[in-house]
């Protein structure tokens, strides 16, 4: 399992206490400074320029941070920033495609690099966990009930104990590829006691143990890809209890190796699913 510095990267301040020392006679003017530098997590250019600084790589787990689940951390909120105003930029979600949001102009900055010094780009898992630890956020599981079953929205100190963090970044990478190809619905991940899985639909879960993942499909050609997996010995098992269902075991290194087939197999099922939504099927990319 890989070592995970988190404590390196504790902020050696915070805003709070800040506002009642150093920063406790501000005028407006620097008040909006200041709440610039704080909303520079947002800045894609800042995220550019530590993707580069960084070379791809996150500081607190040293794997490579990825597309869509990376964020800037900061280590030291003491600066102000070098403007008063900022952009408005349309940042939209699926809930509100309007929706705008305050961004620094880190893109015209002359000292984007004093910026640079107190802030890293890191996994969102890791930005998390990194906080928990620290103690900033309280309420550790976020936990709720669904079904009787016990999850949390983040992959919490547990999971990252139970298996390996590659492990738990290919579950990531498959999850927001099914978001991306089945457009008809989005899904959202569910870290259960047992299990990873995806909700409103569970045609695919994630089981991790060690260094290795299960992954369990109910859709798609399971007769053929049970083949399939045969040939590559990877090792699977098809049950026709209820509903039909194929699971296989495979480690990082495995899914790297037979990456082809992977893809086809996902490909088939979110197809399958698509196709039960009356949705056009889509081709899926990986790596």
């Amino acid at each position: 399992m890989s070592k995970l510095n988190y404590k390196e990267y504790y902020p050696i301040n915070d805003s709070a206490a800040l506002k009642e020392t150093t920063y406790s006679n501000l005028n407006d003017a620097e008040i909006k400074r200041w709440n610039n530098f704080k909303i520079i997590t947002r800045s894609k250019t800042l995220s550019n320029s530590l993707l580069e600084n960084q070379s791809n790589i996150c500081p607190i787990c040293s794997k490579y941070l990825n597309n869509e689940n990376k964020v800037i951390h900061h280590i030291d909120y003491e600066r102000l920033c070098d403007f008063e105003d900022n952009y408005s930029q349309v940042v939209p979600t699926l809930k509100n495609p309007d929706r705008k949001l305050k961004v620094p102009k880190c893109d015209i900055c002359p000292n984007r690099e004093l910026c640079l010094s107190k802030v890293v780009l890191i996994h969102s898992r890791c930005h998390f966990i990194l906080h928990k630890m620290e103690g900033r956020i309280k309420n550790d599981e976020k936990k709720r009930i669904d079904k009787n079953r016990l999850f949390v929205n983040e992959p919490s100190k547990y999971w990252l104990n139970k298996t390996t963090f590659e492990n738990l970044e290919l579950v990531d990478a498959i999850f927001n590829l099914i978001n991306t190809v089945s457009t008809k619905q989005q899904f959202k991940i569910r870290y259960n006691q047992n299990h990873i899985s995806i909700k409103p639909s569970s045609f695919i879960y994630f089981k991790p143990d060690d260094d290795n993942l299960k992954i369990s499909l109910s859709l798609g050609d399971l007769s053929e890809w049970k083949k399939e997996l045969e040939n590559k010995r990877i090792p699977n098992k098809l049950s026709k209890k209820q509903k039909p269902r194929l699971s296989f075991t495979i480690d990082f290194n495995d899914f790297k190796e037979h990456n082809e087939l992977f893809i086809k197999i996902l490909n088939d099922a979110i197809n399958d699913f698509d196709s039960s939504q009356n949705t056009e099927n889509h081709q899926l990319t990986l790596f």
